[in-house]
């Protein structure tokens, strides 16, 4: 999980001059990529929340 955050901050904060010109016309990878990143942080929080 950490290296999953690092690349997709990496992505989103190098990748800015991209996603900028995505925001206006928002594309599939654009969709697919902070879906990812926030089922990934979703399953995160439940896994650390969840008691056994």
């Amino acid at each position: 999980m950490i290296s999953f955050s690092y690349i997709f901050n990496w992505g989103l904060l190098h990748g800015k001059a991209n996603f900028v010109d995505m925001l206006g016309r928002p594309t599939t990878e654009l969709l697919i990529y902070l879906s990812s990143g926030l089922m990934m942080a979703i399953l995160v929080l439940w896994g650390f929340f969840r008691q056994e």
